[in-house]
């Protein structure tokens, strides 16, 4: 995990980490790429005003707890194997 005050805007760290969604309600967790909502609100959106529109998919609940993490691949992977 990075600490939490390394990201401030989506475009920290390149995008290269994912943020994990956990809704404090129903315990349900979600992994989200920064790539994703960087094409709805730009590179240059802010974290924190991001956390504050997350809804649970299951109960619809607007609390969650938001943590950021390292996005890792497995060694030796390829994106394009050809």
């Amino acid at each position: 995990m990075l600490p939490p005050g390394s990201i401030a805007r989506l475009s920290d760290h390149f995008g290269n980490y994912v943020l994990q969604v956990r809704c404090r309600k129903c315990q349900h967790a979600r992994q989200v790429e920064p790539q994703v909502l960087a094409r709805m609100f730009g590179w240059e959106a802010e974290l924190a005003q991001l956390a504050g529109r997350f809804r649970c998919s299951r109960c619809h609940s607007r609390a969650a707890d938001v943590q950021v993490g390292f996005a890792r691949r497995p060694r030796r992977w390829n994106k394009n194997p050809s």
